[in-house]
């Protein structure tokens, strides 16, 4: 199973299309794509040259890549169960920061809401 991070990564960088990007991501790192399919599925981990290379391709910091790959690893392992407990501290995780993200547009727009009632008593 790929790991949505990598897949998401893969797809923005080859201009939205998931088909073809593993393959030119290799062509770029100069390894075969038997490679990058065995870093996607978990199977192995990139080295530190080819980490600070896709660093470098999807303008990113080595540790982002490093733990967007180290998760496949750990999603690829043999324990469904511990797969399973895996994937729901991921989406609790992603939940939490949509959680933050939708906090935030709320204060905005209280925000927003007190300065044109204040501009419209001030008339």
């Amino acid at each position: 199973m790929i790991n949505y991070k990598i897949k998401e990564l893969l797809q923005n960088f080859n201009d939205g299309n998931y088909i073809g990007s593993k393959i030119k991501l290799a062509k770029m790192l100069g390894v075969t794509s038997a490679s990058v399919s065995q870093w996607c599925l978990g199977q192995a981990e990139p080295s530190q040259v080819y980490v600070e290379k896709m660093a470098k391709i999807f303008n990113k910091s080595c540790e982002q890549i490093r733990e967007i790959f180290t998760a496949a690893s750990k999603v690829s392992g043999n324990n469904s169960q511990e797969k399973e407990n895996y994937l729901k501290d991921k989406e609790i995780d992603i939940l939490k920061e949509k959680i933050k993200v939708l906090e935030d547009k709320v204060v905005f727009l209280q925000e927003q809401v007190d300065f044109y009632k204040q501009k419209s008593a001030g008339r």
